[in-house]
């Protein structure tokens, strides 16, 4: 699909025609060059249309953007959302980010600017600081909701801090939720609390000690 730089024109596909793409019809450079220059998130119309209903009238803060390409469908349907990135790429070649520019600041003045709603989506894999947990954190401490969208446990974003003590939900049957690309697992979850201990990850080493040889 292609956004064009007036608001007119825009054509969302539905789930059924990305993934006829992704999930055998793109080659791996064509899936390169998208996810690096456009998104890994992977938006179709049934996607939009259930995110719709969560989003329109509330203000909705991005942190870790990228591109914006997220942000501007969303935009372009009415929600007021803002793009933010602590280092946002080149507008060139991507017109769509003149409809949406992603605003360059740390997660920490993000947070300062009037929301209801944080949205993170393929916040980086095994990112050392925890910052996507500590995000989780200050927002269900006040009042805010925490949409991620991102591969879960044993996938490949977020932080493991994150994944030790985020207490999450899926909230989008199949068929509403985002197309995937071959191989991966893309799911929007909804941050619901912490756990009071950390969780076992799949990563960790088993314990074998006092077994038999």
């Amino acid at each position: 699909w292609v956004l064009r730089e007036e608001a007119r024109g825009l054509r969302i596909p539905t789930l059924e025609e990305v993934e006829e793409l992704t999930m055998g019809g793109w080659t791996f450079d064509q899936r390169r060059e998208f996810t690096r220059g456009v998104s890994w998130c992977l938006p179709s119309r049934n996607w939009v249309e259930s995110m719709l209903r969560i989003l329109l009238g509330k203000k909705v803060i991005e942190i870790g953007a990228g591109t914006g390409f997220v942000g501007t469908i969303f935009k372009l349907l009415g929600v007021d959302w803002t793009s933010t990135d602590i280092n946002p790429p080149s507008p060139t070649g991507r017109p769509w980010m003149k409809l949406n520019p992603v605003h360059q600041m740390t997660w920490e003045q993000a947070l300062e600017l009037p929301h209801d709603v944080i949205f993170i989506s393929w916040w980086p894999y095994r990112e050392p600081e925890g910052i996507d947990l500590k995000i989780a954190r200050w927002a269900l401490k006040n009042g805010k909701r925490v949409i991620i969208v991102g591969e879960g446990v044993g996938g490949c974003t977020g932080s493991e801090d994150f994944w030790r003590h985020a207490l999450i939900k899926e909230f989008l049957d199949y068929g509403q939720d985002l197309a995937q690309w071959s191989g991966i697992h893309d799911y929007t979850y909804e941050v619901v609390g912490f756990s009071a201990e950390p969780k076992r990850l799949w990563s960790d080493p088993i314990d074998t000690e006092g077994e038999d040889e």
